[in-house]
């Protein structure tokens, strides 16, 4: 009665389409005599669809600023992690120095010490060191070892 013969129909190369089923609607719709209460109903049924996903990525959204500033806190705690094992491990190293240096030092005149007649003896093993802080320490006595021996050439 309207003229048209060919019903009117989507091409899409989405997956959407296919999934709401669209172009079954439009075909059925344009069949019936009234197609508006069905026009009506099927652009209710898509504003649902549309309304839930935009809760949902709403939903996801949050999660994501929550997970973001969940990772910038750890990433903080991280760091002031690392600055304190730096502080830890730099004090470490001096305490091994100072105890190698005040070893290797004259101490002939500090009160309550004797001689060793057996040599120096620095026992480090269960202090868990590393092979670079143990090297320092081997340059650091060979350096005393060669001021001593300039003050005993003098």
């Amino acid at each position: 009665e309207t003229g048209r013969t060919k019903p009117i129909l989507i091409e899409s190369e989405s997956k959407l389409i296919e999934r709401l089923q669209v172009n079954e609607f439009l075909f059925s719709a344009q069949q019936a005599r009234n197609p508006l209460p069905m026009l009506v109903e099927k652009i209710s049924h898509i504003l649902e669809m549309l309304h839930t996903a935009q809760t949902q990525a709403d939903l996801y959204l949050q999660d994501l600023q929550r997970s973001n500033s969940m990772l910038t806190a750890l990433r903080q705690k991280n760091m002031t992690l690392y600055e304190k094992v730096q502080m830890c491990e730099t004090w470490k190293m001096r305490a091994l120095l100072k105890i190698a240096s005040n070893e290797f030092e004259s101490r002939q005149n500090v009160k309550g010490h004797t001689k060793s007649n057996t040599g120096h003896r620095l026992y480090l093993d269960s202090l868990q060191y590393s092979l670079k802080e143990l090297e320092e320490l081997k340059f650091a006595h060979q350096q005393q070892t060669e001021a001593l021996l300039e003050k005993v050439d003098e």
